[in-house]
């Protein structure tokens, strides 16, 4: 679970907007919904320190 919240993260954090295509934005949508149906608290408060 870790490393799949790692890789949401990686793609959120580092690929430019303008790189991403539909089927990217479906990976990450899928991963981060993976990631929350597991355990959201890993990707909550990633998100929250994120919005800070």
């Amino acid at each position: 679970l870790r490393y799949l919240t790692d890789c949401y993260k990686a793609l959120v954090q580092t690929v430019p907007a303008a790189a991403v295509d539909d089927r990217l934005a479906e990976v990450i949508e899928w991963l981060g919904e993976l990631v929350r149906e597991v355990d959201s608290s890993l990707l909550d408060e990633w998100e929250r320190l994120r919005a800070t």
